[in-house]
């Protein structure tokens, strides 16, 4: 029984990671298409860009250790 727990625990945990993976990389798409459009007097850095990438990069990190399998994400999509 112990082990069906922490099995389900397990899923459980995995598909949230995989989707705020996924919720992750579809704001920064939203965002670099919204920043194209933009006009371009803005600062070449931006700041909330690059946190939301690190912690794309930080969950996609987080999954490999897990071992998670999936075909939605990708580790070099925002290089």
């Amino acid at each position: 029984m112990r082990s069906s727990k922490k099995s389900n625990l397990r899923q459980q945990t995995d598909s949230e990671l995989l989707d705020l993976a996924y919720e992750l990389r579809e704001a920064i798409l939203a965002y670099q298409e919204a920043d194209a459009l933009a006009a371009q007097d803005q600062n070449p850095v931006d700041g909330e860009l690059l946190l939301q990438k690190a912690k794309y990069d930080f969950i996609y990190r987080q999954i490999r250790i897990r071992k998670v399998k999936s075909q939605r994400i990708s580790p070099d999509m925002f290089q």
